[in-house]
């Protein structure tokens, strides 16, 4: 068309590329450790394992069932990305932090019918769900924080979790 600029048009995508390039560059910088929703995650985990310590302080043998089992904490998201990130951010801290070293090896995370993270769907809800009506007999208490897609939460039996958290 006559209202067709060419060198307008040149000039508005290239100030566009540029726009597009800051973004990129101030999304690289951004880290673990400037996620305000991470932190609070972590500071909610700190209290669910303080919680459960207190719930058994002075207890006798059936101390360290209970411990796991009040410890237990189901997280959903929306997106499948998300679900990674809080995976990998909860991996690097459960190793540092002593209070949450207790969940160290303990975490699996669920989306869709696959494998995350080398655990099937059905291990990672038997894992953390061993004593529900939908394990097979002999499931065993793998898990204790089970991060998942709204998927879960259909036709799944968790009610062995004593923390939801809605991320």
């Amino acid at each position: 068309s006559a209202d067709l600029d060419p060198g307008r048009l040149r000039a508005d995508l290239e100030h566009d590329l540029e726009m597009l390039d800051e973004w990129r560059a101030r999304a690289r910088n951004v880290s673990r450790r400037d996620d305000e929703k991470l932190h609070a995650l972590r500071e909610t985990l700190t209290e669910v394992v303080e919680r459960a310590r207190a719930d058994v302080a002075g207890a006798s043998e059936a101390a360290a069932a209970t411990f796991r089992r009040n410890r237990k904490v189901l997280l959903f998201s929306y997106y499948e990305d998300t679900v990674d990130g809080i995976y990998e951010y909860l991996q690097d801290v459960v190793e540092r932090d002593d209070t949450l070293s207790c969940y160290e090896g303990r975490i699996a995370a669920v989306v869709g019918d696959g494998a995350k993270y080398g655990v099937s769907r059905e291990d990672a809800v038997h894992g953390f769900a061993p004593n529900s009506g939908d394990a097979p007999p002999g499931a065993n208490d793998e898990y204790d924080i089970l991060i998942a897609t709204d998927v879960l939460g259909q036709g799944v039996n968790l009610q062995e979790a004593r923390t939801v958290i809605n991320y």
